[in-house]
């Protein structure tokens, strides 16, 4: 029996999705796999949607120990955590790299300098994330980055950023991919080291988030 290519990526990602259904709190890069993390892709402008052309606010330094994710503290998020700081819970950012800016910039967490980079203010704040980064907007993998960089920024100082899963985030795991951006698949693309040349391919693209996902 001949699958189509939903059904052939949803039969791909089903270990992943029992992998989820395991957890107490769902990671959502656990399933991203080691050949996606592609060292040339590190960079912060590189994930934000090809047609962008303003300069937008990019974190003081991407470094690539950030996306290592068999750090210990990573291994299994805890399901209650205590805090003597702030928590600050955004949800639905969906794809809207800005908006989450303005929202972190809102709630005193980042600054952003005049050469345009962003820096964790927040000290000892927890920030949680309530899931459904993906789906609408064009900047999905740009966010995520953006806050596995800022988890790390405010651990250093006892806070910490915590990313929930939404429904939109299991629908890409079940390979539903309806509410996805075509600038986000492309931004998925090139994440999973899609030459630019195949970008315009919609084959190509409907293939990649599953590649991450």
């Amino acid at each position: 029996m001949l699958l189509t290519r939903q059904e052939s990526a949803r039969a791909k990602l089903l270990p992943s999705v029992r992998l989820y259904s395991r957890r107490k709190t769902p990671c959502l890069f656990k399933s991203v796999q080691p050949h996606a993390l592609n060292p040339k892709h590190l960079r912060f402008k590189c994930f934000a949607n090809v047609n962008a052309t303003v300069e937008r606010p990019v974190p003081q330094s991407v470094d690539e120990s950030l996306l290592s994710y068999d750090k210990e503290e990573y291994a299994d998020p805890p399901t209650f955590i205590t805090t003597d700081g702030r928590v600050v819970a955004v949800g639905d950012l969906h794809g809207d790299y800005q908006k989450t800016i303005e929202c972190l910039t809102a709630s005193k967490v980042i600054s952003i300098n005049s050469d345009n980079t962003i820096h964790w203010i927040g000290k000892n704040t927890v920030v949680v994330q309530l899931g459904d980064v993906l789906g609408r907007g064009p900047d999905e993998i740009c966010i995520l980055q953006l806050l596995r960089y800022l988890d790390a920024c405010a651990r250093r100082e006892g806070g910490a950023v915590y990313m929930l899963n939404g429904n939109h985030e299991f629908m890409n795991v079940c390979g539903s991919f309806k509410y996805v951006h075509n600038l986000a698949l492309q931004e998925s693309g090139r994440f999973a080291g899609v030459p630019d040349e195949d970008l315009h391919r919609s084959s190509v693209l409907v293939e990649a988030p599953a590649r991450l996902f």
